[in-house]
């Protein structure tokens, strides 16, 4: 009897993430840099460090050194709250749209975005922004990006 209850339990879990990946998506609303005019500093600097990985925003310090608002900068209650920047560099002229943000396991999230690209040839950047609820310190957030034409 045991083992009868044994394997439908190991079947079960298999079905259920087998097929879901066991990951939890995580409620976010995608945020606009274009909404307060503001300037991220890498992109002016031409520096590339930050591309291609998750940059966890949990205070206006911490804000401050990645994106310049010369009117204001956006309302965040970071107390709640953490924003999530990424961006990358592509051979086409190209936007991004995050597709979505799962909890992979605990302190561990996944970022998934979607680039499309343009038909015009020319190094181009994308970026992407998100807010969501407070990651705890020590989080750690992979990126995937997928591109479409």
């Amino acid at each position: 009897m045991k083992t009868k209850i044994l394997k439908f339990v190991t079947i079960l879990f298999v079905s259920v993430c087998g097929f879901s990946s066991c990951e939890d998506n995580i409620l976010f609303t995608e945020y606009s840099s274009l909404e307060f005019d503001c300037d991220w500093y890498d992109y002016r600097k031409h520096d590339w460090s930050n591309f291609d990985k998750v940059i966890i925003i949990n205070s206006y310090k911490e804000l401050k050194k990645h994106i310049e608002c010369p009117n204001s900068y956006p309302n965040i209650d970071f107390s709640i709250h953490t924003l999530l920047l990424a961006k990358g560099i592509t051979g086409n002229s190209c936007y991004g749209t995050v597709k979505s943000f799962q909890q992979t396991s605990k302190n561990k999230y996944m970022l998934y975005v979607e680039v499309t690209l343009g038909d015009a040839t020319a190094v181009d950047s994308w970026g992407v922004a998100l807010i969501t609820n407070k990651l705890s310190k020590g989080s750690n957030v992979g990126l995937s990006v997928e591109t479409k034409r």
